[in-house]
Formats: structure tokens, C-alpha cells, sequence
């Protein structure tokens, strides 16, 4: 009595597990996604066999997914080139994140972006936007000048400015002109 009953359950449990084939390959399809692993990188970006940018980072995570995505979780630094390889601004943050179609970075905390004037952007986010070499934040920043230290509630910069020409959203801040060189 035993023995057919257990023949009678196993033939249960195996008919109640079917699946089809397509079944399974939709359910595979959606679990698997594949990711590349790279560590210590180092990329060239270049412009009509001419380096213009090179990234450095870490970690860097490429997602092979319907939105192709790559990130670096570890924290990211862009250095920009002249033309005669001569660093002309540089970018660093803690986390970036590059999607592939849009073009477009996201960096985060922590960023701060040197231009060949010495002046210091710091905040705590920037969209980069590669097919239109634009910077922008919406977040409180911080410019470091010479002779100011500008606060804003945003910004805005062209890579083809060399990050040197600021468009400060709410601008507030402090100034070390003196009065004799207003008259």
C-alpha cells in the first residue's frame, strides 16, 4: 500500500512541474544578466585619431542589458586634453554611472572639476552630457576662484570652454576685489 501510494505522488509531483520550453527560456532571459567585471581601467577617448579624454577608475561594471549601462561604483576621474596632451581640466567623483544610448554620465558625490584657470567646482552631483560636452548640476555648488568663492543653487559649463566659463544658477558669494579696482 506504501509503494503505490508514493508511485502515485511522485507521478503527481512530476506532472505538476511541467513547463515548456518557451517557458523556461523566458524565465532564463529574465534572470540572467550579463555583467563584465574590469578592474583598475583606464580608457582613451579619442576625437579624429587625436586623445581628447581619458577616464580612470577602479571598478567598472558594464551591464548588458536592454539599456546598456556602465558603472562605476568605486568612483570615477575624467582627465580632458588639448591638443598637444596637455591636461586642460579634470573631473573626479566617488560613483559614476554612463548610459550608453542617452550619452550621458552621472556623477556623484563628492565631484569636484578643475579647469586650466585653477578654479574648483565642487558639489555633490553632475550630468555630463557627451554628445553635447555640457556639464550640469542641479544641486548646491561651490566655485573656487582666484579672487571668488561663488555659491549657487546649479550650473552649467561647455567642455569646448574649457570648463572656464560658468553659468551660475542663484549666484551668492564673496569677492576679494578691493575698492580701487572699481574706480
Amino acid at each position: 500500500m506504501y509503494k503505490p501510494f508514493l508511485s502515485f505522488l511522485l507521478c503527481c509531483f512530476l506532472l505538476s512541474c511541467e513547463n515548456s520550453l518557451d517557458q523556461l527560456q523566458n524565465i532564463n532571459g529574465e534572470v540572467e544578466t550579463a555583467v563584465e567585471t574590469s578592474r583598475d581601467v583606464e580608457v582613451l577617448y579619442t576625437e579624429r585619431a587625436q586623445v581628447k579624454a581619458k577616464l580612470l577608475a577602479p571598478t567598472l561594471l558594464r551591464y548588458k542589458t536592454k539599456e546598456p549601462y556602465i558603472e562605476f561604483p568605486d568612483g570615477v576621474e575624467m582627465k580632458f586634453f588639448d591638443d598637444n596632451m596637455k591636461v586642460k581640466s579634470q573631473l573626479k567623483a566617488d560613483y559614476g554611472i554612463k548610459h550608453e544610448k542617452s550619452k550621458e554620465i552621472l556623477v556623484k558625490g563628492n565631484v569636484v572639476i578643475l579647469n586650466p584657470r585653477g578654479e574648483k567646482l565642487e558639489t555633490n552631483e553632475v550630468i555630463y552630457k557627451e554628445d553635447k560636452k555640457l556639464v550640469q548640476s542641479n544641486k548646491p555648488v561651490k566655485i573656487t576662484t582666484a579672487r571668488d568663492i561663488i555659491y549657487g543653487d546649479g550650473m552649467e559649463a561647455r567642455e569646448e570652454e574649457e570648463f572656464s566659463v560658468w553659468r551660475v544658477t542663484n549666484p551668492t558669494g564673496r569677492s576679494k576685489y578691493s575698492d580701487d579696482e572699481f574706480r
